[in-house]
């Protein structure tokens, strides 16, 4: 049970990191398209 819950700690991080990084690329593009419409 404690191996269990380290690991699904460790995924839930991994997929945080993920959904931040998900998050600031599509920020960027985002502001990519806005400057090059402006």
């Amino acid at each position: 049970m404690s191996r269990w819950a380290r690991q699904r700690r460790r995924l839930l991080a991994l997929a945080s990191k993920l959904l931040s990084t998900l998050q600031d690329f599509l920020a960027g593009r985002g502001v990519a398209h806005w400057a090059s419409r402006s």
